[in-house]
């Protein structure tokens, strides 16, 4: 029987085994010199070649990092050096300013060219740099192309562009329906999707003014307390629409709080007259003057425009109910002076 090393039953072979297999397989065999250099001048060339590709891939990391850096500096300073055209007054929900910027934040400002996104329960009020108030409702998508233009891409947007410093300039709202231009009014566009059994709608209400609507070589125009609504193939009709009620508390919802202290009750009353398109009066029209002898202190911030009505007014020794077209305000006791 010819003798062989006996390997006990184990998953690796201790020393001993492995002494015992080397002393019987003997001297290895001795090559050529010039097939050793062979060998060793491949080895070395496989060797630096793969030095080399690892420094090509370094290099390539470094420069991708390096272009983000800089792709990411470019942008902080395009947001940086370039004036705002607006700021946010009010956030309600999920809402974001543009894929770079992130969640949107109260006073924020908005630079040319930034889209805001909000989500299925978010909501949004901007102040332009022209003086237009701008609003969103859920689920909408604005690029604001100017402080005078912007571009609608999904969902609604009011805006209110005919009082206070905004007066008299006009804002270009753009959609892929038609584009809205008003002369000094409340109005909004809303972008309605296709449905099953309909197409997109582009649909403008208006609470006051007049708004052009134009597509290609058309014009249609809606004025106070009409809705006029166009389809992707370009037909219009026009339909009466109520300028408060239920259309309209989204965009009641999101009116920015006026600072009162120190103001007259009549500026107050105008600020909520306007929001909630109801026109005021005092149940007693010999009390009219008195709104602007009477001065209101506090805050209305966190309230609703109803909450905001009820505390002031208290204040002052009044009280406000609605009727069909207005809001009426009463005496229920000697007013503050």
């Amino acid at each position: 029987m010819t003798d062989r090393p006996v390997l006990a039953d184990r998953a690796r072979p201790d020393e001993a085994d492995l002494e015992q297999l080397f002393r019987l397989a003997g001297d290895p065999p001795q090559l050529p010199d010039d097939e050793v250099e062979l060998v060793r001048s491949e080895v070395h060339g496989a060797w630096r070649a793969a030095n080399r590709r690892r420094r090509i891939r370094r290099q390539a990391v470094w420069m991708t990092v390096a272009a983000s850096l800089v792709a990411v500096g470019a942008i902080g300073l395009w947001r940086s050096t370039r004036p705002p055209v607006g700021r946010f007054e009010m956030i309600q929900g999920d809402v974001f300013l543009g894929p770079e910027a992130g969640p949107a934040v109260p006073s924020m400002g908005i630079v040319r060219g930034s889209r805001i996104v909000t989500g299925s329960s978010g909501r949004a009020a901007l102040r332009l740099a022209s003086g237009s108030s701008v609003r969103l409702d859920f689920s909408s998508s604005l690029v604001l192309d100017s402080d005078t233009a912007m571009t609608l891409e999904r969902g609604a947007v009011y805006i209110d562009s005919g009082s206070g410093p905004a007066a008299g300039k006009s804002v270009e709202v753009s959609t892929h329906l038609g584009n809205a231009y008003d002369i000094g009014t409340q109005f909004e566009v809303r972008l309605q999707p296709a449905g099953a059994d309909s197409d997109a709608v582009l649909r403008v209400s208006v609470r006051e003014g007049r708004v052009l609507i134009r597509r290609g070589g058309e014009e249609h125009e809606a004025s106070t307390g009409a809705a006029l609504t166009l389809d992707a193939l370009g037909s219009a009709q026009t339909v009466a629409s109520a300028v408060h009620g239920d259309h309209w508390d989204w965009v009641v919802a999101t009116a920015p709080p006026i600072t009162i202290e120190g103001g007259d009750l009549r500026r107050f009353l105008e600020w909520a007259s306007r929001e909630l398109g109801r026109p005021w009066r005092f149940a007693d029209p010999a009390l009219k003057r008195q709104a602007e002898a009477i001065l209101v202190h506090g805050s209305i911030e966190g309230k609703t425009i109803d909450e905001a009505l009820t505390a002031v007014l208290a204040s002052c020794g009044y009280r406000f109910r609605y009727e069909e077209q207005g809001l009426v305000i009463e005496v229920v006791g000697p007013p503050r002076k």
